[in-house]
């Protein structure tokens, strides 16, 4: 079991990069998954699956956005209450967190797959691809109370320290989901409803590692099934200033939604299914870029939680200062490989070698990362 450090001894750099390399691994590792959806759609089922996975992007972040929030907000509670000492305070947020993130989630979800269709209908889904568009995201909202609740538990886990576990039981998931995708999409002939099915079956597994993880005595959280410290005004005490802590991380993921939606909109109208099914895999590279910049500010936000939480606010510069240099030189190495490599990212995609798509993505790519710094400073601060 990964044992939880103590983040504010030894040196800033030397801690940022032991306890963010695995969050990034992670979020990495996370969205290759996520990626295996679009790669394996593109190649074995072609550009009109391809367009109805790409056009319900901004439908999924529109949902995840609102719980990633409060899932940030939380997480940077548990982390002061952590830094401060205050192991009660810490374990009675943490349960608050689990039920509100339950609760929330299931909420959003109902009220996501209620107007799912007037949803598409509104981003102008093209006819012959909005079946397909509605049966994979009825499925991801059905199944997303998993990898919401997976997201949640490794959230606290980082804010106490433990930034190895979660790698770990996202790995078990992310093979599984990959597995799944190829079993369901290639030999069950199942089309998108299969790749939706296996990016919402895979996270269950990550939950019940968790749950075994998190019961065992020697767990820092000493987190108990059964075991109830439910108080109504501490929730909606917690739920107030996590939402408070937690809002830009929604102001950010609700922007990405809208960029992505008008972006659909865009490539509709000028270049019907082939520009979605374009945007569609910039739009999958940008998961992949977004998902860094979150790990660097999932592996720095406990670090300053922490100092801040002991009110060592020399340290909590300091870190921000490391912050920032490592984003300047994560944002020039990424845009280096993505300038000079957007050809063979766009095959990946392109299946059927449709010239169309390929000149269009290619372009878009080298475009619409020229922004990438800002966009990291953006996330990760």
């Amino acid at each position: 079991m990964a044992k939880v450090k103590d983040l504010t001894t030894g040196s800033p750099i030397k801690l940022m990069l032991l306890y963010a390399l695995p969050v990034l691994a992670g979020n990495i590792c996370q969205q290759i998954y996520n990626f295996a959806d679009t790669i394996i759609v593109g190649q074995k089922l072609g550009e009109n699956a391809l367009a109805a996975v790409g056009t319900t992007g901004s439908m999924f972040f529109l949902v995840n956005g609102f719980v990633i929030g409060i899932t940030s907000g939380f997480a940077v509670h548990i982390s002061q209450r952590f830094g401060a000492k205050d192991y009660d305070g810490m374990r009675n947020s943490v349960f608050n967190a689990v039920f509100l993130w339950g609760l929330i989630t299931v909420i959003i979800t109902a009220l996501a797959m209620i107007f799912s269709k007037p949803m598409l209908r509104l981003i102008n889904t093209p006819d012959d691809i909005i079946d397909d568009a509605q049966r994979y995201i009825l499925t991801i909202y059905a199944g997303i109370l998993a990898p919401m609740l997976y997201n949640a538990a490794s959230c606290i886990l980082r804010a106490v320290g433990d930034s190895k576990t979660p790698l770990y039981f996202l790995m078990v998931s992310a093979v599984l989901n990959i597995g799944m995708d190829l079993f369901f999409i290639v030999e069950l002939k199942m089309g998108v409803f299969g790749a939706a099915l296996a990016t919402g079956v895979a996270p269950v597994i990550g939950i019940c590692l968790t749950l075994i993880h998190w019961t065992k005595p020697s767990h820092t959280l000493k987190f108990k099934l059964g075991h109830s410290e439910f108080s109504a005004k501490q929730t909606l005490t917690s739920l107030r200033s996590s939402l408070a802590l937690g809002f830009p991380s929604f102001v950010m993921e609700l922007a990405t939604g809208i960029v992505i939606l008008v972006f659909n909109l865009l490539m509709l109208k000028e270049a019907g299914n082939t520009g979605v099914a374009a945007y569609g895999v910039i739009a999958n590279i940008s998961y992949v870029v977004i998902a860094i910049y979150t790990g660097i500010a999932q592996g720095v936000q406990p670090l300053m939680s922490r100092a801040f939480g002991e009110g060592d606010m020399a340290l909590v510069r300091k870190n921000l200062h490391y912050a920032v240099w490592t984003i300047a030189g994560v944002s020039v190495f990424l845009y280096g490989v993505i300038f000079f490599f957007s050809e063979g990212i766009t095959q990946i995609f392109n299946s059927e070698g449709n010239a169309e798509l390929q000149a269009i993505a290619v372009t878009g790519l080298k475009l619409y990362f020229l922004a990438v710094f800002f966009a990291g400073t953006n996330i990760s601060m």
